[in-house]
């Protein structure tokens, strides 16, 4: 949402669009921008990841095995295709509401209240049940369930509703839709007002 909503608030965005690029090409400079800063935090957290895992192992005088190159690498995939879903669904909210603390306050109210109250409350019920395997924060529960955990968490919602495949198309499909919806509205937004 700060990438896109500030540039309203702060009259930025008439002067960014009088230069030469047009307005796809702006924003796919930001999309791009976006994507590589979500790939710096994966690689950030992965790091940060693997240097505590390796002090806890050594502190406490076990040894435990690194995990396979492939389970690495799916992690490493799964953590930035749920990164990108988040970051164009906040730019998404940025651009459809004109204002940082509008969009902010959208994501978080449909984080915690839709994604976690009622995803939560819900999950077992019929019919709505069906309907929640459509959300994205429930898929990237399915995709993040189909790692492998040393020890069991007791505190871990039940099983997963959607399957790491499902969850991951549902996910892309998400990404895809959120950059769309950017684009028509970037696109077709009179930036004067």
């Amino acid at each position: 949402g700060l990438n896109t909503a500030s540039e309203y608030s702060w009259v930025t965005v008439q002067t960014i669009l009088i230069q030469k690029p047009g307005r796809l090409a702006v924003l796919m400079g930001k999309l791009l921008a976006l994507a590589a800063v979500a790939l710096l935090i994966c690689v950030a957290v992965m790091a940060t990841a693997a240097l505590t895992s390796y002090i806890l192992v050594t502190v406490d005088g076990a040894s435990s095995p690194w995990p396979a190159a492939d389970v690495v690498l799916r992690g490493f995939g799964a953590l930035w295709l749920q990164l990108l879903v988040w970051t164009m669904f906040g730019m998404f909210l940025g651009l459809a509401f004109r204002s940082t603390a509008a969009a902010i306050g959208g994501g978080l109210t449909y984080l915690f209240v839709i994604e976690s109250l009622v995803g939560g409350l819900f999950r077992n019920t019929t019919g709505l049940k069906e309907v929640l395997k459509f959300l994205p924060g429930l898929n990237a529960g399915g995709v993040n369930a189909s790692f492998p955990f040393s020890f069991p968490n007791p505190n871990a919602a039940t099983t997963a509703l959607v399957s790491a495949t499902r969850g991951t198309l549902t996910l892309a499909i998400y990404l895809v839709v959120f950059i769309l919806l950017a684009a028509v509205i970037f696109r077709r937004r009179d930036v004067g007002a």
